[in-house]
């Protein structure tokens, strides 16, 4: 972080930039420096916008790729288990511990894939 010092310096700069010295109108200088500095905040919004569409599109891949991943794991576990349904526990209101296989189904997938502290290549 910068210091006060700086913090200053550049709120200085700033002002300097909304009211340009030597401007002999007031108001169409203030007007233009409006201008520019608007055009400032657009293009930080629009960079923060990109930054955050980037992260969203690889959380939705990396979860795509995760599932591609433990499908035929997940799939094997339902089968010895009798099982016709895998539901996300966020959806769940009520429960019997017996029909959960949570813990099974990470172990299967460490088993299988790894436990993610180290990069596996995603196979089907």
């Amino acid at each position: 972080p910068m210091g006060p010092v700086t913090d200053a310096a550049a709120a200085d700069h700033e002002i300097e930039a909304l009211f340009p010295r030597g401007s002999t109108n007031l108001l169409e200088g203030l007007r233009l420096g409006l201008t520019t500095f608007d055009a400032k905040v657009q293009a930080v919004r629009q960079g923060q916008d990109e930054k955050e569409q980037a992260l969203q599109t690889s959380l939705s891949r990396g979860r795509d790729e995760f599932l591609s991943a433990v499908q035929v794991v997940l799939a094997e576990l339902m089968i010895s288990r009798g099982a016709v349904v895998i539901i996300d526990r966020r959806n769940i209101v009520m429960q019997a511990d017996l029909i959960d296989i949570t813990e099974a189904a990470i172990a299967a997938i460490d088993q299988r894939l790894g436990d993610g502290t180290t990069a596996t290549p995603v196979t089907n």
